[in-house]
């Protein structure tokens, strides 16, 4: 059997003049060998122009090769497990030619961040930072990170075990081996807190999915504003504000108080500061007692001396109120209703889905605890001083037109004794019918 042009047999079986000689005993059906190729740019199979035997060619194309394929056509393009296997069953003097290529391999990354967390503490001299990465890698070597300038690296630790790595002015150079890896850095910056907070400017050195960031902010801060990423925590005590101050101004359009807007605006911004809840008794207190001094004249006897005990009631819950009000303002921190995101009052947290090389940043307007107390305290002075017009305006109309009136059980108990006497008389009226 002749061999191909460049083939190479490898099996164990005689070959001379570029044809492999076959010994077959009488019921052998089948002979194999292996042989390999040079390789070469194009092959050109082409069939012996004899009908001693018959050809059939197969083609098993790596994943690593391209390969053009031209001459007589393809009778089977797969195998049974569904694989490209091109196979042809030529007629004598056939050829197909066969161009093979070895594709380039375009560069690409060995390694992605697929999270990152930057946790951030900040202090009055020095914020401590803490990042966290999950980098899975293809191969080893090293991918560097750069942190603030004036940072100062503390401790490396790679899937829990500390490493010795060194900072390189802000440059961090990791080391990566194949797989998955959890990365974490901790290091302190030189910075005191300011009016304007933004989180620390990190280059990854790539981009990057799940950035998470979180902010720890002390308590001797008064939080206004933040803002980063887009989903993140929101201040909704602004949006109360912009609610108390619609109220207030139809409540200072009321006649039957002496409070005016700016009355209700600043008594409602100090309650706030408890719980929105208290404010609803307080209210109540001035316009119970507004209508009470309108309505005292027609009122009966009993109708009024409920009312009083009504305002008694409502007195003890405004006056509780108040003073819980003021205790949580003075001794309290502030409500500002901080959420989203999972954020409370002082732990703000945002997420950005896609990042670049630069992990996004966030900021937080804050003032310094101090001017709150002094605005509370302020709030407070202001409610001592106008609550003593608010209680002479209340005792005036708690008492107009008297503080109890008497009431004539007597002609109540005639009445009742009336209507039930002609009640009876009412029946038995019928029944004689």
């Amino acid at each position: 059997v002749p061999l191909l042009a460049g083939e190479s047999v490898t099996s164990d079986i005689r070959v001379e003049n570029g044809n492999v000689l076959l010994n077959m005993a009488p019921d052998q059906k089948n002979f194999r060998w292996f042989s390999s190729l040079k390789i070469e740019d194009e092959l050109v199979l082409k069939a012996e122009d004899t009908l001693d035997w018959a050809q059939v060619w197969q083609v098993n194309i790596g994943t690593l090769w391209h390969a053009e394929i031209s001459g007589i056509p393809v009778i089977h393009h797969q195998n049974k497990s569904g694989n490209w296997f091109p196979e042809w069953r030529p007629w004598p003097g056939e050829e197909i030619a066969i161009k093979i290529t070895r594709p380039e391999g375009i560069k690409g990354q060995t390694h992605t961040i697929e999270s990152s967390e930057l946790s951030l503490s900040p202090g009055k001299r020095i914020r401590n930072a803490i990042l966290n990465l999950n980098i899975r890698s293809s191969r080893g070597g090293r991918h560097t990170i750069k942190i603030p300038d004036n940072a100062k690296l503390t401790s490396v630790s790679i899937n829990g075990k500390s490493q010795p790595v060194r900072q390189d002015k802000n440059s961090v150079s990791l080391p990566l081996t194949p797989g998955q890896q959890d990365i974490k850095l901790v290091w302190r910056e030189l910075k005191d807190i300011e009016t304007i907070l933004k989180t620390s400017l990190i280059d990854l050195g790539m981009k990057s999915v799940d950035s998470f960031i979180s902010v720890s902010m002390p308590r001797d801060r008064w939080i206004l504003f933040c803002g980063g990423p887009y989903l993140g925590p929101a201040v909704l005590f602004w949006g109360v504000v912009f609610v108390i101050i619609l109220l207030s101004f139809g409540l200072g359009q009321l006649k039957i108080t002496p409070l005016k807007f700016h009355h209700w605006v600043l008594l409602s911004l100090g309650l706030t500061q408890g719980s929105l809840l208290i404010a609803i008794p307080v209210a109540g207190w001035f316009l119970v007692l507004g209508y009470r001094k309108q309505v005292a004249e027609k009122l009966s006897n009993f109708t009024f001396n409920l009312f009083q005990l009504v305002i008694i009631l409502f007195s003890i819950a405004a006056f509780g109120s108040l003073l819980f009000g003021i205790k949580q303002g003075l001794l309290g921190y502030p409500n500002m209703q901080i959420s989203g995101n999972g954020s409370a009052s002082y732990l703000l947290k945002w997420y950005q889905d896609i990042s670049g090389e630069i992990l996004p940043q966030a900021w937080v307007f804050s003032l310094p605890l101090t001017i709150y107390r002094i605005a509370i305290l302020a709030w407070a002075l202001w409610i001592a001083f106008a609550f003593i017009k608010w209680v002479r305006w209340a005792w005036e109309c708690f008492s107009t037109k008297g503080l109890w009136r008497k009431i004539e059980w007597n002609k109540y108990r005639n009445r009742l004794w009336k209507r039930h006497g002609d009640g009876q008389k009412k029946d038995e009226s019928q029944k004689g019918l």
